[in-house]
């Protein structure tokens, strides 16, 4: 907590013979986080069309083993009960061929007759369509005298039609076994235009007739029905072959296939590897607690027969991966963080501030218990049945309902009501309390600005970065400036007005001074050890740069100790949303079935506050603490701990 994991360089030289031992126990322990070995002393990359061409054949044969466990009804998420072999890649591939030549036919005649079995199911479709039709299919379209149209039309469009029609067409409405509105229309051939130009007009939609069978629709249906029964005959013989084949092989087909995912995963792990032409360097970083475990795990896999390099740091010139490490509780606000950017190896972690912070805020705007209290069932439903990711948003829903039942308690609100039998029984009701409300939260926004400044001084002292530490507009010289214009805002509020010269003097003109002064005199300096000389037009834009930067330190102390009066705001509209609702309610009150309507508004208006105002409020939440507590200290900028990991 605060910190990130402590980290370690470890580089791992075995036996060639002995690397997919260790590769695989690396990655089964899924600790080490790879980097490229350096190509370096004798060493070569693992590279080359060979490896290329062995990880395209491992990916191929996986496809293979997931398409028969498909067709089989294999559920590829489940683990062989037996244990897994460790056969080679080409014993594997032929246990694979026997499994799908074994299969291969059952598959494919299921798959032909299920084709089959569609192809009659949408022939009976069609013909269900053609019941007053007593006449061979083939004559429909080839009659001299008659033209038909069939398709779907609803009853009302087909009585319109019929209507426009008159004694020019016959239009005969009726719904299939499948429920579906359709029409048959006849007319002469003469009047064939007048007819399809008045079905066009009132939404008629053409069917495709079976023209390629012969015969009467009845005498179709009835042998397509006589082919259906035997094909679901059929089909029970198949699939009861492919489940006995899927029980036969399912341990096996799994372990093949976990195999396989596990010999691809080592692929492509050693594109990270360099060798030699006996021994292998294996190079990464590890947790600096987890050093011990790795390494006697290694040592046993090769009866000792590997050299295990343990670095620091400090001694490396590639930045450690970063690992946050918190409390499972504060785990889940690790995902707003990375959202923002992942912390640097040598920062403070900020996501225990994080969800302090975030918590206090979204309790102080959102405060209310009844609507709070609705935010926590769902959130606890989503804690408990979602994984990775939603569950991690179901404990941050869950924690910010209970800060939002507890300042519902300070302001007194259930539901938006904060009076019970004429009595208040909140300590700090918002609207009575607005001012002190909005200044209580510019407060807070103070308390913020000046940890996010604490924390930038301690991550510049950790970098070494001296001089930032005292000249930075959020270091030292800063926050003199910072809380020096606060003292003197809040004295002349209390004295009227008056305020000591001196104290503006050494409070807020010196630190400002010496934050427009800093970046010149740091770049005359450096220049003058590097014996260079600095133009005058180089001058004039370091110091307009300058100017601007000590501008902007007013402006950005200013505007952010004020956007923390949202909170505020935000808690002021809760209650304006609440009393919208309870007018509305009152309208209501006069009319018909009123205790209805009364309901109808009060639920409607409490999903809208609880769904939307709980939106609306984490985002500000959010912002506040992206942009005006983040930007004072986390410079971010670190890359992620991805370990190797043959787990699934």
């Amino acid at each position: 907590m605060f910190i990130s994991a402590r980290m370690k360089k470890i580089q791992v030289l075995t036996l060639l013979s002995d690397e997919p031992n260790v590769t695989e126990a690396i990655g089964e322990m899924g600790l080490l986080h790879l980097t490229r070995a350096p190509a370096e002393g004798g060493t070569l990359p693992v590279e080359g069309p060979q490896s290329r061409q062995s990880e395209t054949h491992l990916e191929a044969l996986e496809t293979r083993a997931e398409g028969l466990c498909r067709s089989l009804g294999i559920d590829t998420r489940e683990t062989p009960q037996a244990a897994v072999p460790h056969p080679s890649i080409k014993k594997v591939e032929g246990q694979l061929e026997e499994i799908e030549a074994e299969v291969g036919t059952i598959i494919a005649d299921r798959d032909k007759l299920n084709t089959e079995r569609k192809q009659i199911e949408k022939l009976l479709h069609d013909t269900s369509s053609l019941p007053y039709i007593d006449a061979p299919l083939e004559d429909l379209a080839n009659m001299s005298f008659l033209h038909f149209a069939i398709g779907s039309m609803t009853g009302d469009s087909a009585s319109s039609a019929e209507k426009e029609l008159g004694d020019r067409a016959i239009v005969l409405p009726y719904t299939t076994p499948f429920g579906e509105n359709k029409v048959i229309a006849i007319s002469s051939k003469k009047g064939r235009w007048a007819l399809e130009s008045s079905l066009e007009k009132h939404g008629f939609r053409r069917d495709e007739l079976p023209v390629k069978q012969k015969g009467l629709p009845a005498r179709i249906t009835q042998l397509a029905e006589q082919r259906l029964g035997n094909l679901v005959g059929r089909t029970k013989e198949i699939n009861a072959a492919a489940k006995s084949a899927a029980e036969r092989h399912r341990d096996q087909l799994l372990a093949i296939r976990h195999r396989l995912r596990t010999e691809h995963r080592i692929a492509e792990a050693r594109h990270s590897f360099a060798h030699t032409e006996a021994t292998m360097l294996i190079t990464g970083w590890v947790p600096a607690e987890k050093v011990n475990t790795l390494c006697e795990t290694v040592l046993d896999v090769t009866d000792h027969r590997t050299v295990i390099e343990v670095r620091d740091p400090r001694a490396e010139a590639e930045e450690p991966p970063t690992l946050m490490k918190n409390h499972p509780l504060i785990r889940p606000f690790e995902m707003l963080v990375s959202s923002y950017s992942t912390p640097h190896y040598d920062e403070i972690e900020p996501t225990p501030f994080m969800a302090v912070l975030f918590l206090l805020m979204f309790g102080v705007m959102f405060g209310d218990v009844g609507h709070s209290a609705l935010l926590l069932v769902a959130g606890i439903m989503i804690w408990v049945k979602g994984r990775g990711k939603i569950h991690d948003a179901g404990v941050i829903i869950t924690f910010c309902s209970i800060s939002g039942i507890i300042f519902g308690l300070l302001y007194g609100s259930v539901f938006g009501f904060e009076q019970f039998a004429g009595h208040e029984f909140g300590v700090l009701p918002r609207l009575r309390n607005a001012r002190f409300l909005l200044a209580l939260t510019v407060l807070f926004g103070v308390a913020t600005i000046s940890l996010g400044m604490v924390l930038n001084i301690i991550n510049r002292l950790r970098r070494r970065e001296y001089l930032e530490v005292s000249l930075d507009k959020f270091g030292i010289v800063g926050g003199i400036f910072y809380w020096g214009s606060l003292a003197i805002a809040a004295r002349g509020v209390v004295t009227g007005g008056r305020v000591s010269v001196v104290a503006v003097l050494l409070l807020i003109i010196a630190p400002l001074v010496i934050i427009f002064a800093h970046r010149p005199l740091t770049a005359l300096l450096h220049r003058h050890k590097q014996q260079q000389e600095v133009g005058a037009e180089g001058m004039f834009i370091m110091l307009i740069e300058s100017a601007a930067e000590a501008f902007e330190t007013v402006l950005v102390f200013a505007a952010n100790t004020l956007s923390f009066a949202r909170l505020g705001a935000f808690a002021l509209a809760h209650v304006g949303l609440c009393l919208a609702v309870f007018e509305l309610i009152e309208i209501v009150r006069g009319l018909p079935g009123a205790p209805v309507w009364t309901a109808l508004i009060f639920v409607l208006g409490t999903l809208f506050i609880v769904l939307l105002e709980g939106f609306i409020v984490a985002i500000q939440s959010l912002r506040l603490e992206y942009y005006e507590f983040f930007s004072k200290f986390f410079r971010g900028e670190g890359r992620g701990y991805k370990p190797f990991s043959l787990k699934t």
